[in-house]
């Protein structure tokens, strides 16, 4: 099996409440993409996503930037606030 040489697009995106997340996005093999998310939308401030192409939700969007805001807003929405207010309140370090 060869490995995929496919590079990965970094770029960032800011969740409604103004928190910056990074992203890293890698297509594989045309079926399958794959999103690494750093930021508070998870306890341990990173979170892996993927997708398959042939999803319908992949196709409702044209920018993935837009596709990887939603995924990472949807993440923070079930429990990213928790772990916001602990580092806030310095109970929980960040990790990025």
């Amino acid at each position: 099996m060869k490995a995929d040489k496919t590079k990965a697009t970094i770029f960032e995106i800011v969740l409604d409440n103004k928190e910056v997340v990074k992203v890293e996005f890698k297509p594989y093999n045309g079926l399958v993409v794959h999103f690494d998310f750093y930021g508070c939308i998870s306890a341990t401030g990173y979170r892996s996503h993927f997708m398959n192409t042939t999803d319908k939700a992949w196709d409702k969007y044209e920018d993935i930037t837009i596709l990887a805001k939603d995924i990472a807003q949807a993440h923070f929405d079930q429990n990213g606030y928790k772990y916001l207010k602990l580092i806030q309140q310095k109970q929980q370090l960040s990790l990025f």
